[in-house]
């Protein structure tokens, strides 16, 4: 049971670190897919991590259809697809809807393949 409790803690904790990441504006994500696509590695890791707030919140929402504990899974697979796919979003017209797009997309073919037809019910962690 105390093994459980840490790994509900460890995922309070992370989402809690992503919610206190600052949102851009519309004018600093465009300046910044700019200066990615010139090449500037430091622009596109804040594309990135400008990603993970949605990525986190798109997994929140999906885990009522796979195991309670496939929330990392969905975080990981949602991130990866970020990741992996920074180099194709920068040559779309909307570089940051397109990454928040391949997450969004990643993480519903994950919940497709291992999901129940019944939604199960969301199980809060404990409030401390």
């Amino acid at each position: 049971m105390a093994q459980q409790e840490n790994i509900l803690t460890s995922l309070q904790q992370y989402r809690s670190e992503v919610l206190r990441l600052p949102r851009l504006t519309a004018s600093e994500e465009r300046e910044l897919e700019q200066l990615a696509r010139l090449g500037d590695e430091q622009a596109r890791q804040q594309l990135i991590e400008s990603s993970l707030q949605y990525v986190a919140s798109v997994a929140w929402r999906y885990v009522c259809y796979v195991r309670q504990d496939d929330y990392p899974d969905l975080v990981s697979v949602g991130n990866m697809a970020v990741v992996e796919g920074i180099a194709k979003a920068l040559t779309a017209t909307r570089p940051g809807a397109y990454l928040r797009g391949m997450a969004r997309h990643a993480i519903r073919r994950y919940c497709l393949a291992r999901s129940s037809l019944i939604a199960k019910q969301r199980r809060l962690p404990p409030e401390r």
